[in-house]
């Protein structure tokens, strides 16, 4: 029988098996791993997953395994950048229309 899991079950099934079988591991870095892993792994049991994840990587490291993330910037500033505009915010009267 496939035991189906909601998301948040799974996660916290996975951190708290992770936390059992590395005690080192805080919970923060537990429910990071917990977070990359449900996209390769939800389809497994959360708790086979994690002794699958410590089993290949026997040495997991205690902080939280964060990838850093891109600066999005706005759409205008793209805008800008793409077409050579200049980086200046428009006066109160141009914004309504007003001729200087």
């Amino acid at each position: 029988m496939v035991k189906e899991h909601s998301t948040h079950s799974w996660l916290g099934s996975f951190a708290g098996r992770l936390i059992q079988l590395r005690p080192h591991i805080s919970i923060g870095s537990a429910v990071s791993y917990a977070v990359l892993s449900i996209h390769h792994a939800a389809d497994q049991d959360p708790h086979r997953a994690a002794e699958i994840l410590v089993q290949t990587n026997p040495t997991l490291e205690a902080g939280a395994p964060w990838r850093p993330v891109p600066r999005l910037d706005s759409h205008s500033s793209r805008y800008r950048t793409l077409f050579g505009l200049p980086q200046t915010q428009p006066s109160a009267s141009s914004a309504r229309g007003v001729d200087a």
